[in-house]
Order: structure tokens, then C-alpha cells, then sequence
């Protein structure tokens, strides 16, 4: 196995990486769109995304990100990413641009219920369609505990508790009880997840039609509530129009749980938004907002 190369947020030697890999790809300018723990994100000529990951875990999941896109792109009309150039050597590649803006939860608050149903709907599709994916695509690097909600909570108390605790005051012994009942939860079965299904990974356009889903750097086998989680952002009669369309309603509590892995993100974002570079698409005010409209209803 060929040792993964070390990238740098430099843009100019970024840019001087794909031109040396790729002789005849031609372009004039690179913006970094980000950079993060996982990967580094250039923009080129405002057309072509190029990702670069930042870790040999990551370089790993880069090029079976490649492979399982190839396959889900005939299990799915919902667009995805379809990479032109890669390098298997250095394990990094680029795509065209998918169109299309953040599914935030202002823009979705912003469609008429027509549009958002027309959103949801597709969002269900493809939830349906990427479940029933062979879990065989997507054998975690890292092992079956990663993102279970036994590691989330491990992390929270070594990583994050005592900066949420600054902020929470008194409010973080709510936080710890929800950790304590969400490694409680039972999962009836585990299938191929996004696992990083959040607002800025989910494109559309002023008609709610879903023009691109990216970033599958995060896929794995799990709780397929985990990808239902982000649209509690929307509110609860949003998730329960996903789940009605959606086609795989063996598992009862799939909506319950989804809950828990919302109020897992909206305590990872407050985390994030106390950082100095934070990239959190709601600010501080809204996601306390949401902290107290949904963590009630976990704990009682």
C-alpha cells in the first residue's frame, strides 16, 4: 500500500498537485472551499471539486468512495458525484460541480409545502434506495464502533463535555442524561448509511428538486436512523412525511431513534460553535433553540 501523501491547506501547491497528476486538466483558478480534520476541498475555475484527505483512514474510504458512487448512481435518480479525474497512487481525485445550494433549515422554511414535499419525497427515494445497498461496499476502516452511539458518547465525555459545560451551565446535566438513554437504544438491524447526511451535504434548488448529494467519505454499516437524524432540523412533520414515503418500514422505532441522533448533532454543533473556526450553519442562539425543543421530549 502506497503511504499516503501529506496535503497542506496550500492552495498553490495544491493546485500544483492536480496539474503535475493530471498533465491535461486545465484551469486558471482554485479557491480552498475547506479545510477540515478529514479533508481539504478546492473549488476549481468555480466547476470542478477536488477533495484531498487529510488522513490514511480517509485516503482508504476515498477510493471506495469512488467505487460505491459508481454503483449507487444506478440505484438512484438523485444526483451524486462522479469523479473524472483520480489518482490511486496519491488518493485524490475531482468531479464536476453538482448545482444547487445547502438544504439549511432557512432554505427549506423558505419552499411552499408543495416544494418541500417535492424535496422530502426525493429524500425518501433515496434513503430507500442507499439501505439497500450491500453493506460489503462500505467495511468501516475503522471498525464496527465507530459512530455507534456507545463511541459518540465516549467521545463527548474525554473531547467535549467540559466546553459544553461553559456553555450549558446547569443544562449539561440534561446533556449527560441524554447520552446515558442514548446508548440504551436498540437497533433492529444495521445497513449502508450516508453517515454524514447534514444540511450542507444535501443540494437543491428554488423548487425543492434535489440537485446533488455529496460526501460519502463517512459511509458505513449502521443504524439507518442515523441519515434521518439532520431533518429534524426541518421539524417533526418533516420527518414523519420522510418516513411515509419511505419505503423500508419494517423498523418501528427508525423515527424515535432518528430523534437521538439530532440531538447528537445539535450537541456536537454547540460544541463547534464555541471554536475559532467555526463553520456551523446556525448560529449559537438556534441550536439552544433546538436543544430545548427536542432534548424535553428525549428525557421525559
Amino acid at each position: 500500500m502506497t503511504e499516503q501523501a501529506t496535503f497542506t491547506s496550500d492552495v498553490q501547491a495544491l493546485s500544483e498537485t492536480i496539474r503535475t497528476t493530471f498533465p491535461d486538466f486545465h484551469f486558471s483558478k482554485a479557491t480552498l472551499a475547506m479545510s477540515g480534520d478529514d479533508h481539504i476541498v478546492l473549488i476549481v475555475d468555480d466547476a470542478w471539486v477536488f477533495r484531498f484527505p487529510r488522513s490514511e483512514e480517509y485516503a482508504r474510504r476515498f477510493l471506495r468512495e469512488v467505487k460505491l458512487l459508481k454503483t449507487l448512481r444506478i440505484h438512484t435518480t438523485v444526483p451524486v458525484p462522479e469523479y473524472v479525474y483520480v489518482s490511486e497512487q496519491l488518493r485524490f481525485g475531482g468531479y464536476p460541480m453538482l448545482q444547487g445550494d445547502p438544504a439549511t433549515g432557512l432554505a427549506f422554511e423558505r419552499l411552499s409545502r408543495d416544494r418541500q414535499s417535492r424535496f422530502l419525497g426525493s429524500m425518501a427515494q433515496f434513503l430507500t434506495a442507499i439501505h439497500r445497498l450491500p453493506t460489503s461496499l462500505v467495511v468501516s476502516a475503522s471498525g464496527d464502533e465507530d459512530r455507534t452511539p456507545a463511541w459518540f458518547r465516549r467521545r463527548y465525555l474525554a473531547e467535549r463535555r467540559d466546553t459544553l459545560g461553559t456553555l450549558l451551565n446547569a443544562r449539561i446535566a440534561d446533556a449527560d442524561r441524554f447520552y446515558e438513554k442514548f446508548i440504551e437504544l436498540a437497533v433492529a438491524k444495521r445497513t449502508f448509511v450516508h453517515g454524514d447526511l447534514l444540511d450542507r451535504h444535501m443540494l437543491i434548488d428554488g423548487k425543492g428538486t434535489v440537485t446533488g448529494v455529496i460526501d460519502f467519505g463517512d459511509a458505513a454499516v449502521s443504524d439507518p436512523a442515523y441519515d434521518f437524524g439532520f431533518f429534524w432540523r426541518y421539524g417533526e412533520e418533516a420527518v414523519s412525511q420522510l418516513y411515509e414515503r419511505y419505503e423500508s418500514k419494517d423498523d418501528r422505532s427508525l423515527v424515535l431513534r432518528s430523534r437521538y441522533y439530532f440531538m447528537r448533532y445539535v450537541l456536537d454543533e454547540l460544541y463547534f460553535s464555541t471554536l475559532p473556526d467555526n463553520t456551523c450553519t446556525d448560529d449559537q442562539p438556534t441550536l439552544l433553540a433546538l436543544l430545548d425543543r427536542d432534548l424535553s421530549s428525549i428525557l421525559t
